[in-house]
């Protein structure tokens, strides 16, 4: 071996002097975490780590691969910054820019395009959510909390059964002046269930037994049945949905203010 050639490949034994293996395989890692191919997280690496620059040739022989990948590896590092390209006459080589150097350039480049992202994808109307759960329990605490919610008006239907377990949180509604609008469904009771104020009279679901609906500033609706038994509960913001409940208690006039007409 002449002098020359065992100098390169000197350099090339020396080219990760001290540096663990462990550590280059979480470093190409990272890289590839930040858009980098294998063989581009690879090449960096080796160029990082290397005293003196490289030939495409010396690269691929390396890195075990083919000249034709490690060229385009190195096209594209040259092109994002992160290699210098150095030709005389018909050969090119190729050293890394410090990571230091360039990370900074890439944060920026990186924010600006996720700025760009959260202005382009930016959903203000989220897709409507419904989900359901069985039971007076479900029933309680899910009304409950709804008309804790409620900043304007509530709208709520029931037979007094059901009406009646939610007496704790209607009044503390009516107490912070939200609008509220009762729809009696089986007819007060002689002693009056002691919830509803001026109920409007209207017919209820038919085929329902105790059915309760409750739309919290006309944006969110709950009803609930019990059925054979069983306590059927659906909690909807799908605007059909919450606008159908409405009109089980409104009259049609009442829900001219609803976002949803």
């Amino acid at each position: 071996m002449d002098q020359s050639r065992h100098d390169a490949h000197r350099d090339r034994e020396g080219m990760v002097r001290g540096v663990p293996k462990m550590e280059i395989l979480d470093v190409v890692q990272d890289l590839r975490g930040l858009g980098f191919t294998e063989v581009e997280a690879r090449a960096y690496v080796l160029l990082l780590h290397t005293v003196r620059s490289m030939t495409g040739y010396e690269v691929a022989k390396e890195l075990g691969t083919s000249r034709a990948n490690a060229y385009a590896a190195l096209r594209r590092l040259q092109h994002k910054g992160y290699a210098n390209v150095t030709v005389e006459g018909r050969a090119a080589t190729y050293q890394a820019l410090p990571f230091r150097a360039v990370a900074a350039a890439t944060m920026a480049s990186l924010r600006g395009r996720i700025d760009r992202l959260t202005i382009g994808l930016d959903t203000p109307d989220q897709a409507p959510h419904t989900f359901t759960g069985v039971g007076w329990d479900f029933f309680v605490v899910e009304g409950s909390r709804l008309i804790a919610g409620a900043r304007r008006r509530l709208d709520l239907g029931a037979t007094a059964q059901p009406i009646r377990r939610l007496a704790d949180p209607l009044n503390a509604a009516r107490a912070r002046s939200v609008r509220t609008r009762y729809s009696c469904w089986d007819g007060c009771p002689p002693e009056g269930c002691g919830v509803c104020r001026r109920p409007l009279a209207r017919p209820g679901p038919k085929g329902l037994r105790r059915p309760c609906v409750v739309v919290v500033d006309s944006r969110i609706g709950l009803s609930a049945s019990d059925e054979d038994g069983k306590v059927s509960v659906v909690i909807t913001e799908a605007r059909p949905l919450v606008l159908g409940l409405q009109r089980l208690v409104c009259e049609p006039e009442e829900l001219r203010d609803s976002p949803y007409q």
